[in-house]
Order: C-alpha cells, then structure tokens, then sequence
C-alpha cells in the first residue's frame, strides 16, 4: 500500500535490502494468471505459469509446442497435432491447463476485480501452495498474496463507491492490471539520481539516522505482532525494536496506524500500539484526521486512513516505562445502567483494571462511551470486549506493563 501510495503521487523511493513489492516471483506469479485470463496470448505469461504451480508440464513438452511454429496458446488447443505426438497424459495436462483459463476468462466480466482474484488464486493452486508451507519464506509468501488481495478488494470498494451506474465496467480486473500497469511502469522510466524516500526495515536501519523518520504499522498485533504476546520477554524485545525506531530520527518521527485495514478480504478495525502510549505526553502531539464512519468508508485513502503521532525528539523522549496498571477506561457504571451525561472531565484520568469488570459502562480515551461484555485472558494479553455504539470491539485492557 505504501509503495502505491508513493507511486500515484510520483514520490520517487528506493527499498533497501529487499525488491518492490510487484517485482516478487510470488507476486509476479499470480499477476501472470491475472495477464494470461484477460489476454490467452500473452506468450511471457503462459511460460510463467503453464507449470506453476507444477502440474506436470516439463521443458520438453513446452519446446514441443513451441516447435510447432503456433503462438503458444494455439499450440495448447493443438496439443495434440504436435510431431512427434505428445503422450496422452500430457495431452491431458495441457487440455486441463486451458480450460482453467478460459474458464477464468469467462468470468472476466461477471466477477469483479477482488472475486475473480481469489478463484485464480485458488484454482490455479498458488494459494494452496504457499498455505501449506509453514516455513518462514512460505508465510511471508502467503502473507504477500494476501497483501495483493487486500488491495484488489480496495480497488473494488473505491471503484464501486465512485461508480455513476451499478453496471460500471470499472471494477473489474483488466481495468486493476492496467492501473497495475501505469504504476509499475513507472520503475522502469526512474533512472534519475534525485534523492529519494528511504524505505527499510527496523533492523536494516540500526546504525542509521534520518531527519525525518515514519513508523508505520503501528497497531496490536502488527507492532507488537501477534506472535509475540506470549511472552514477556519476547514482547520487550518487540520494544527494544520500537526503540530503535523511534531514535533513528534526528528532527521528528511519524508514527502512524490504520483504523482499519483490509485483511483476507473483510474489513477488520485496528487499535493503537501499545507502545504509543508508553511515550510520554509531552513529546507526543497527536493530530487526527477528520472521523470517518465505520460504517460507510468513502475513499480508499479514507478507508486505510491513518492516525498520526508527530514525536519531537530530544534526549529525553524515549524514556523507561514507569510502572503503571493504568487501563483506557474510566467506568460510569457498575450496573451497566446508563445514567444521565455527565460533562465530559478536561483530564482523562483512567481507572484501574481492576476496576473494569463485565457488565460495566465504561468510557473509552478514543472510541466514547460502551459497555462491557465480557473480559479476555490474563497479564499483557488481558483485553475486555465492549459494544460502543456503532460496533463491538476487542481491545487491550492493560496498556502499560509492570
């Protein structure tokens, strides 16, 4: 999403120690199914992908077909006229292999953009391929299809919400690849030596400093990831790196998290990283966008809108967390009883944990007033559940720790 955000508005960029994101094999891969489906002659694509993810279809049979003298496409209708003849499992790989895409084809214009996406993914076998490998590589791959069919799914939502007529040809997916198309593009033509934005990992940055720096991401179970919260040494570890980031900035740092983010497709609502708040107040100023409703998102930049926290930095900004048990919470009522408004204090000043218990009204620093329906797991990973007014929420109870 950021390397989007930068292209479309020309902020030219350079990624350190890794590829931009739509030059990845996996990436690459799944964008080929998506040329293959809109253009059945599209030669690069078929030899990208006629045995990804493998289904049998060697080099040899290829160098068959190409031998033919036929564009690759007509070659496969004709698998069977090839000399010498192909075997007839073979015959029966590439038979298969074309109708896969041309049923995908046949759906290019009754699916939208993001339905479509997901059939190809898995049908073609690449979803299910990187589901099953739980190593490291196999999840980050994952997650990357993921990523690309998150932001399909928002491309269909902005163009459904700008569409003139519910028949608008917009959202579907030739009109996603050649916007795709105009964007990548783009990294071909940079050959300029003018600076651009730096984009790195936390750990590639140790060492570094910038005038300005952007944290991005910063929400429970992002940064601190979720694989984390098990322990508390692995979660300080976790904070050591939010350190890290926090001082590679010489003027000013930028941290930012989204209230919502599309994941595998639906709309899941965010909260505030816990390290947020371990920051002092007086180095923090923290501006926020204009509200935008749960319920009726409007554009794509509103939809994975962002709060943003500007941290002043000087020696003494990041500090050691002071002990607190403090929760988000200030309770109204015991009884769940709601009572008549009382003028909102000038202060915040929240109650213990202990003191926010099921059943409960409760006002929370950012989403107002909601009751309490139940309370979740122990210590860091203690979290109430709260219907406000527009939804029900999880959030974290505790956000310091001892």
């Amino acid at each position: 999403m950021l390397e989007e955000a930068l292209r479309k508005l020309n902020l030219p960029y350079r990624i350190f120690g890794g590829i931009s994101f739509y030059k990845r094999k996996e990436i690459k891969d799944l964008l080929a199914y998506f040329r293959l489906t809109i253009n059945p002659l599209d030669e690069e694509a078929i030899k990208r992908i006629i045995n990804y993810p493998a289904r049998g279809i060697g080099k040899t049979t290829i160098d068959r077909l190409q031998k033919t003298g036929l564009p690759m496409w007509e070659a496969i209708d004709h698998a069977h006229q090839t000399n010498p003849p192909l075997n007839a499992a073979t015959q029966k790989r590439l038979r298969a292999f074309r109708d896969m895409i041309q049923g995908f084809s046949a759906l290019l214009h009754t699916e939208n953009a993001y339905d479509l996406a997901m059939i190809i993914a898995q049908e073609s076998g690449i979803l299910g391929l990187f589901q099953q490998d739980k190593s490291t590589e196999g999840v980050a791959r994952y997650e990357l299809i993921q990523e690309l069919l998150n932001g399909i799914s928002e491309f269909v939502k902005g163009q459904e919400d700008g569409a003139a007529e519910p028949e608008d040809n917009s959202k579907y997916l030739d009109v996603y690849m050649q916007d795709i198309a105009l964007l990548t593009d783009a990294d071909e033509t940079d050959q300029t030596q003018k600076p651009k934005i730096s984009m790195m990992t936390i750990h590639q940055a140790k060492g570094l400093e910038f005038p300005y720096v952007f944290v991005t991401g910063m929400e429970e179970n992002l940064f601190p990831s979720a694989q984390v919260l098990g322990t508390q040494q692995d979660l300080e570890e976790e904070r050591r790196l939010f350190y890290v980031a926090l001082t590679r900035a010489e003027k000013r740092a930028t941290l930012s998290y989204a209230e919502s983010r599309y994941k595998y497709g639906s709309l899941d609502f965010c909260e505030s990283s816990r390290f947020i708040d371990e920051i002092d107040e007086q180095y923090i100023e923290f501006p926020r966008r204009k509200s935008i409703s749960f319920s009726t998102p409007n554009t794509r930049s509103q939809r994975a809108s962002s709060l943003l926290g500007h941290v002043r930095i000087n020696a003494k900004t990041v500090k050691s967390v002071q002990k607190k048990s403090a929760s988000n919470y200030k309770v109204i009522s015991k009884d769940g009883k709601k009572s008549a408004s009382a003028p909102k204090p000038k202060t915040f000043v929240p109650d213990d944990i202990e003191a926010i218990v099921e059943g409960c009204l409760v006002n929370h620093q950012r989403f107002g007033q909601g009751e309490v329906l139940a309370i979740e797991g122990e210590g860091v990973d203690k979290k109430a559940k709260v219907k406000f007014e527009d939804i029900e929420r999880m959030l974290l109870l505790k956000v310091y720790t001892e």
